[in-house]
C-alpha cells in the first residue's frame, strides 16, 4: 500500500507520459520506505487513516529528487526536514 498516489506525484513533477510509471513506483516506494526510517514510525500502524499532508508533501518532494537525480546521488530536498520534523519519534 503506498501512501501517496502514483498520479499524485506525476501532477508534483509534471510528468503527463506513462514511461517512467514503473521508475516513479520504485521511488515511491523507496521514498516511503526512508521516511519510515528517518521518522522512526512505522507508517501503516501509525497513521492507520492515512499520513498528515505535511508528510505527503516530504514524499513528493523526495520522490522529486530521486527522479531527477537518476544517477544516485540524490540528497534530501531542504524542506524535507521541515515537512517531517513535527512527527520524528525521537523516543526509540
Amino acid at each position: 500500500m503506498s501512501f501517496i498516489e502514483l498520479d499524485e506525484v506525476k501532477r508534483h513533477l509534471a510528468v503527463s507520459h506513462s514511461h517512467d510509471d514503473d521508475v516513479l513506483q520504485l521511488h515511491i516506494r523507496a521514498a516511503e520506505a526512508y521516511a519510515g526510517e528517518y521518522l522512526r514510525r512505522d507508517l501503516s500502524a501509525d497513521f492507520p487513516d492515512g499520513i498528515p499532508e505535511s508528510i505527503k508533501a516530504g514524499l513528493s518532494m523526495h520522490v522529486f529528487a530521486l527522479y531527477t537525480c537518476r544517477g544516485g546521488d540524490a540528497p534530501l530536498p531542504p524542506g524535507y526536514k521541515i515537512m517531517m520534523a513535527h512527527y520524528r519519534n525521537f523516543a526509540g
